[in-house]
């Protein structure tokens, strides 16, 4: 068995193995996975905040000592396409959710947000572009 790992291999190893956690936990029983992660994590949003943006940062900069922007982004279009399919299942309540969010003012937070997105999209055109 390997036992040295690249970064790279680290990070995916360790999302592999919390993946099979969680739909091993969520076919059981769903209710425990909401109840102990999912109420937690999101009921502390300004710690999860925190949390995320440490933990996006630092896998951000582990991914970009071996990939290009380019590649991250496309491997992330992957994602979104994976989550699209997970929350078409469920179409009904995802139109009801954007619905409510939509009624709402973006917080400064969601700004910021969305401001580091289009820095992203901005530089991976440029980089495809050049």
């Amino acid at each position: 068995m390997k036992m040295v790992f690249t970064a790279i291999e680290l990070i995916a190893l360790i999302a592999a193995i919390l993946t099979l956690i969680k739909i091993g936990v969520v076919a059981l029983n769903k209710k425990i996975w909401f109840n102990k992660v999912t109420k937690k994590v999101y009921g502390s949003k300004n710690s999860a905040c925190i949390f995320f943006i440490i933990l996006a940062v630092v896998i951000f900069i582990f991914l970009l000592q071996s990939l290009t922007l380019v590649e991250i982004f496309a491997c992330m279009t992957l994602s979104f396409v994976l989550l699209a399919l997970g929350f078409i299942q469920f179409n009904k309540d995802t139109i009801k959710f954007g619905e409510r969010i939509m009624k709402k003012k973006f917080p400064v937070s969601a700004i910021i947000y969305i401001i580091f997105w289009v820095i992203l999209a901005i530089a991976v055109i440029y980089q495809v572009l050049k």
